[in-house]
This record gives structure tokens, C-alpha cells and sequence, in this order.
């Protein structure tokens, strides 16, 4: 509260404090807590005139045309709207000058109320943030893991079995009749189709060959769903283990095709094997035992080998398109 004659408001004692005050960063300081109090004897403000030269009605008017010169004053020192405050101790009630010193103090308080609610919200932000910026930097530590297991996981275990040996056990308990029946058809009939069993075997083989690789994948989500600081990333994890099934599924349907379709054309064409099969039939006991190493050595044959090496080729496509890259997909989309 700086105080004032009224005939020297704002005066220079005034002014330079409020300069210095600016000068030392002390800005809010006076925006928020500083009020001027002039003072004036009786009839001062009664000699007062206005632009026109002529004299106040009222010492109400009087006191409005001296806030007028104060605060233009304090505006060109880069102030604006200070409470500037009049009090006559001979006729003005002392009353009404602390109802307004009060609302100033108030107005002050509410003021700080207002930045302390202002910094609780502020710190429960940074506190929702940080749930937040935790939330997110478990779940880059998931999907860290997960990029370091489809770095580990790039290649499937070596191949043990071909294709065709599920063929080859199919051909030997079935009844003879129906080898027979589906030597003289290249393969395709329903009751032994050659080309399923085909699939089939590249099916089981796929499968043997992915299992270790999903059985770790399966391992490291349950250890991440059972580890307390990886809860708020259960449901992520969860769906990862979801979408882990699907992918194991679409894996093995598309080793399931590629087994079918790799051989079909090179079967069909092999006019001598399925001769010699369906010739076989009729010259006694050893037909099926026959049929099935005469299947088998033409898959052995040399002239087979690209085949078998376009089938590891689908094979390890289907892996990559199928499991790899949806899991860096999934990744790349929660990083």
C-alpha cells in the first residue's frame, strides 16, 4: 500500500519505487499486491477541474478525475490497473476504506488460492502424465521384448521331415483299392488324395518346426502377464497372445497350401510313375508296400530337388509374412 497527498499522487518517492520494482522483475508483485492510498486534506478534492477547466461538483468527482491522472501516470510506467484508494479522515468513513482494504487483501488471497488450485491441477496432470509416460514405457519394454524374440526367431528350426513322408504311411494302411483307385486318377481321389496328404505333411512338418518358436513366444507372455510391472500392459500382452494363435494358425494353412500346390503340377504331369502304379495292381501280394516306394523314390529323384527347395522357400515366406511381420507390425504400431 503506497500512500499519497492528494495534490502529489503519484509522486516521485511512488514512481520510483515502482521502477525499481519493474527493473528487478518484480512485475506480478505489484500487478497482484500493490494499491495506492491518497489522502486528501478537506476540500482538495473539491478544487479539482476537468478538461474544461472548470471545477468538480463533488468530492466523488474529484477523487475519479485524481484516479485518472494516478493512473495515467503508472500507465506510462508500464502499469495498468492498480486500485488507487481515497480516504479524508474528516469526512470519509473509515468503514467503507476497510471493507475495500479487506476485498484487496481477499482479492490477494484469492489470487494465490487460485495458483495453488492451478498447481494442484498442474501436479495431478504431471502425476496422470507420468501414469501415462509409465503406461507407455512398459509397454515399450513389451514390445522391446517382442522385437528382440522376432530378431531371435528370423529362421525356423532345420527341417527334419519331407513333405512326402506322411503320403508315404498314408499309402501303405490304405486299402489297396483305393491306391489303386487313385493311381489311375494322378493322385485326385477323394478317399486318398495325395495332394492333401501332401500338405498335410508339410502342415506337421511346419508346425514341428514353429512350435519351439511359439512355445517361447508363449513363455515370454505369460511371464510378462504374471510379473506385476507389466500390469498395464496386461491387455496388450493378452492380445499379443491372441493374435499369436491366429498367426500360428495362418502359418500352418499357408505351409498346408504351399505342400499342396509345390508338387501338383510336377505330379500330374509324371505320366511313367502313376503308370507304373496303376499297372502294379492285379500282380500280387506287396501293392500298396510297392505303390508307396515307387512315390518315394520320385520324390528322392534329383530332378525333384527344386521342388523341395521352392517348398522351404514357401515355407519360410509363410513364416515371415504370416508370424514376423504382424508381430513387427503390431510392434511398430504401440512404439
Amino acid at each position: 500500500m503506497l500512500c499519497s497527498s492528494f495534490q502529489a499522487a503519484p509522486d516521485a518517492t511512488m514512481q520510483n519505487l515502482i521502477a525499481h520494482a519493474l527493473d528487478t522483475g518484480s512485475a506480478r508483485a505489484i500487478s497482484e499486491r500493490l494499491a495506492f492510498l491518497v489522502l486528501p486534506r478537506p476540500g482538495e478534492a473539491l478544487k479539482m477541474k476537468d478538461d474544461a477547466g472548470q471545477r468538480v461538483e463533488s468530492e466523488s468527482d474529484g477523487y475519479e478525475l485524481k484516479r485518472d491522472h494516478v493512473l495515467t501516470a503508472l500507465k506510462g510506467l508500464g502499469v495498468e490497473d492498480v486500485p488507487v484508494l481515497f480516504f479524508n479522515a474528516a469526512s470519509d468513513r473509515a468503514s467503507e476504506l476497510r471493507e475495500r482494504l479487506v476485498g484487496l487483501v481477499i482479492r490477494v488471497r484469492e489470487s494465490h488460492a487460485d495458483r495453488i488450485g492451478s498447481l494442484a491441477r498442474t501436479i495431478d496432470g504431471l502425476i496422470a502424465n507420468y501414469e501415462l509416460e509409465a503406461a507407455a514405457a512398459v509397454r515399450r519394454a513389451v514390445v522391446h521384448r517382442l522385437q528382440i524374440f522376432a530378431e531371435q526367431h528370423q529362421l525356423l528350426t532345420e527341417r527334419l521331415q519331407p513333405a512326402h513322408d506322411l503320403l508315404y504311411s498314408a499309402l501303405q494302411t490304405a486299402h489297396a483299392r483305393t491306391v489303386w483307385a487313385t493311381t489311375r486318377r494322378r493322385g485326385s481321389w477323394y478317399n486318398l488324395d495325395v495332394f492333401y496328404y501332401l500338405g498335410a505333411g508339410a502342415a506337421s512338418e511346419a508346425k514341428r518346426r514353429s512350435d519351439p518358436a511359439f512355445g517361447a513366444l508363449n513363455g515370454l507372455l505369460e511371464n510378462m502377464l504374471g510379473d506385476f510391472e507389466f500390469e498395464t500392459a496386461r491387455g496388450f500382452v493378452g492380445e499379443v497372445q491372441v493374435q499369436a494363435g491366429e498367426w500360428r494358425e495362418k502359418f500352418i494353412q499357408a505351409t498346408r497350401h504351399a505342400g499342396e500346390e509345390t508338387f501338383r503340377p510336377a505330379l500330374q504331369d509324371a505320366s511313367d510313375l502313376w503308370s507304373k502304379c496303376e499297372i502294379r495292381w492285379g500282380r500280387g501280394p506287396g501293392y500298396r508296400k510297392d505303390v508307396a516306394e515307387a512315390m518315394r523314390d520320385w520324390f528322392a529323384e534329383p530332378a525333384r530337388d527344386h521342388l523341395h527347395r521352392a517348398l522351404e522357400v514357401r515355407v519360410k515366406t509363410a513364416w515371415e509374412s504370416e508370424v514376423l511381420q504382424p508381430l513387427r507390425a503390431l510392434c511398430d504400431g504401440t512404439s
